[in-house]
């Protein structure tokens, strides 16, 4: 589906009975993207969690694979 499911940090692990709150999409460049559903590119995911902190993922969508 397009997302690199790699720990890269000990900030990437996961915490029983943690919940998404939201999620926001952002090109490289900063700028918010809304659906990345019909787009190709690389994307940054950020989670908002209920405990408050942050979440990151890579999403790589070239069309082809995902």
């Amino acid at each position: 589906s397009g997302i690199v499911d790699e720990n890269t940090s000990i900030d990437g692990l996961k915490a029983p009975g943690l919940k998404v709150l939201s999620v926001h999409y952002f090109t490289l460049t900063g700028q918010k993207v809304q659906n990345i559903e019909n787009k190709t590119g690389i994307f940054i995911q950020k989670n908002l969690m209920s405990d408050g902190s942050v979440q990151t993922s890579k999403i790589i969508k070239n069309g082809f694979y995902d």
